[in-house]
């Protein structure tokens, strides 16, 4: 495995105390070495990293680099999105300074809300987003993740073909109906578009909580559940890029596996979860397999979905609709009423699409009187 060089950028001066634990938790796997720069006027700062770091795999950048002033004169007056542009914008063109190499923004949860999530436009300037709050408890996940963005980077240089990075032919690959191009695409937007678009929206792949969905499985209390993936990864696990640390499954493949290896009589999607166990259970003998159960005992059980807001197996009937907006390879995504009413879903930032407005009313009145009956 191949160490990759980041360079890591953070105005903080309390190195020992803030910023040496990061940079430890974050390279604690060997997959990455991260040298430390401290950010100074603009011009000036972005030619002494062209020259020092012309090809580096990558750069984290902390939000805030203007916080830090006191004592001294050469300070940066400038947050991470003006750096980040910088690095852009000498990465291609005729007065090109660096090679093509993925930005990793890195700030606390708090700064982020207050500094970032609303500059809407700036939001495709980087690859990945690191919380300072979260390194203690999953730098390592990070790691794999900064590591699995810089090797994108390499196979995107190398391959010229979309279903090459995918690890599928290409009749399979015009079968999904993806409306990206490769040609004179940058590196930067092909790797962001696959891995934004499609390994983190569920609809041509999905993830690991979906699957069970499907499945009926309760992933919790069902002790085969390794097993049956086991399995199934022999058919329909993505193996493309990104796939080894974001772990996915082709959708449509499980489908096939169902009809091929379950049942060609009972559909998968038109069954309901103890249907799926009990054919699951019988055709392949995994005795500890746990039926998933509703979020509301009056839900239906032919899940497809998952809360948005929860992450509770559902069936989209039962949903609300979102508006997060889906290209036609991507599934609608829903959040349960009792997420919607209990406030789990505004907690979480999520809104409701418009459509929905009219319907949501009604479902709350009948909601509360299941709930708390006729008060």
């Amino acid at each position: 495995m191949k160490t990759f060089n980041v360079l890591y950028i953070d105005d903080d001066k309390d190195e020992d105390l803030k910023i040496t634990p990061l940079v430890r938790e974050l390279s604690a796997q060997g997959k990455i070495k991260i040298e430390l720069e401290y950010p100074r006027k603009l011009e000036p700062f972005v030619d002494h990293l062209a020259e020092k770091y012309k090809k580096t795999d990558g750069v984290i950048i902390d939000l805030r680099l203007n916080e830090n002033h006191k004592g001294k004169d050469d300070f940066a007056t400038y947050p991470a999105q003006i750096l980040a542009t910088a690095i852009r914008t000498y990465q291609n063109g005729e007065n090109k300074k660096f090679e093509e190499f993925p930005i990793f923004l890195i700030s606390s949860l708090e700064k982020k809300a207050a500094y970032f999530d609303t500059d809407v436009q700036s939001h495709d300037l980087f690859d990945l987003f690191i919380s300072k709050n979260d390194i203690p408890r999953i730098g390592s996940i990070y790691e794999d993740q900064i590591h699995a963005i810089i090797s994108a980077y390499d196979d995107i240089k190398m391959k010229k073909k979309i279903w090459e990075l995918l690890d599928i032919d290409e009749k399979s690959y015009k079968s999904l109906s993806l409306s990206f191009d490769l040609d004179d695409k940058l590196a930067s937007s092909t790797s962001q578009f696959l891995l934004n678009q499609v390994i983190l929206r569920n609809g041509i792949l999905i993830n690991e909580d979906v699957l069970a969905a499907r499945l009926g499985v309760d992933i919790d209390s069902s002790k085969d559940w390794e097993a049956l993936k086991k399995e199934l990864n022999e058919s329909i696990k993505y193996t493309g890029i990104y796939g080894n640390v974001w772990h996915r499954w082709w959708s449509n493949r499980l489908i096939d596996w169902w009809e091929d290896e379950i049942s060609p009589d009972i559909s998968l999607i038109n069954s309901d979860s103890h249907q799926r166990i009990s054919l699951l259970k019988q055709k392949l003998e995994f005795k500890n397999l746990e039926e998933a159960k509703p979020i509301e005992s009056y839900m239906s059980t032919s899940f497809w979905t998952v809360c948005k807001a929860l992450n509770k197996p559902l069936d989209s009937y039962d949903g609300l609709l979102l508006n997060t907006g889906n290209k036609n390879w991507q599934d609608k995504e829903y959040v349960s009423p009792t997420a919607v009413i209990e406030g789990d879903s505004k907690r979480k930032g999520y809104k409701l699409h418009p459509d929905e407005k009219d319907r949501y009313e009604e479902i709350k009145i009948i909601y509360k009187k299941r709930k708390y009956g006729d008060k």
